[in-house]
């Protein structure tokens, strides 16, 4: 269930008889099993990574998100963990729930639908056994997510989308 607050009113989450515009928002995504909330992201539209899945809350017809107008949508049936999704250019990259696969979310060229792809297919050996805990996104002067593992090992993946360039690096520290 996500429960969104009335217009302007942080803590008030009523709804009037008949439903207005500003009312507070409350939907259940109908995903064939129960799932936990971890994150919300914004990419084009409203994305609520749970632990199983990636949704996109889609809005009305104008895009408008409304307590009438919500409209889920499943994106991935990878969830996220506990790291929240890094923003990365015009993708999201996140770990998914067991933490040791990240994954990137980018809608394709028509803006209707988003792919996603493992960008840890080439470099598992780096999270095997092991978690990301932490992250950041550092898009000057390399476009690098810094990712710390649960054991204290940091990572580096270097990432340039749009020429399809990725790499993941270990960096040992003292």
């Amino acid at each position: 269930r996500v429960l969104g607050s009335r217009t302007g009113l942080f803590f008030n989450f009523t709804q009037s008889n008949p439903i207005q515009a500003n009312d507070a928002i409350s939907f259940i995504v109908a995903s064939g099993k129960v799932n936990l909330v971890k994150h919300f992201e914004e990419l084009e539209r409203l994305i609520v990574f749970t632990q199983g899945n990636a949704i996109t809350i889609e809005g009305d017809e104008a895009g408008t998100l409304t307590p009438t107008g919500i409209n889920p949508r499943i994106r991935a049936s990878t969830g996220a963990g506990d790291v929240a999704p890094l923003p990365a250019g015009t993708t999201i990259l996140y770990a998914e729930f067991q933490g040791n696969v990240v994954n990137e979310l980018v809608p394709n060229q028509t803006g209707q639908a988003f792919n996603v792809r493992d960008v840890t297919v080439y470099a598992p050996h780096l999270l095997e056994g092991r978690t990301i805990v932490d992250w950041t996104w550092a898009s000057k002067p390399f476009n690098i997510a810094w990712a710390t593992r649960d054991d204290g090992v940091m990572l580096g993946f270097t990432y340039l989308r749009e020429q399809e360039v990725w790499g993941w690096h270990r960096h040992d520290t003292g």
